[in-house]
């Protein structure tokens, strides 16, 4: 489960409701930013932004990819 890899990986791991979805928001310590989100939607889904350079706000861009994601869902 991508919850017990983030630990392993010893990700930044914080709960979230992405569009009434239980969620989690992932931080590796990356230095340029990069952010994860995974949702529990009929399955696992998984959006990751990795910018390839600082300053941009990575874990909004994946949240909202989610956001766009699960308003697909019938």
């Amino acid at each position: 489960n991508e919850r017990k890899v983030a630990e392993q990986l010893e990700y930044q791991i914080e709960n979230r409701s992405v569009a009434g979805i239980e969620s989690i928001v992932m931080r590796p310590n990356d230095p340029n930013g990069a952010c994860g989100v995974a949702s529990d939607a009929a399955g696992v889904v998984g959006w990751w932004v990795n910018p390839q350079t600082p300053g941009m706000d990575a874990c909004g861009m994946a949240i909202k990819l989610m956001e766009l994601t699960l308003a697909t869902r019938a």
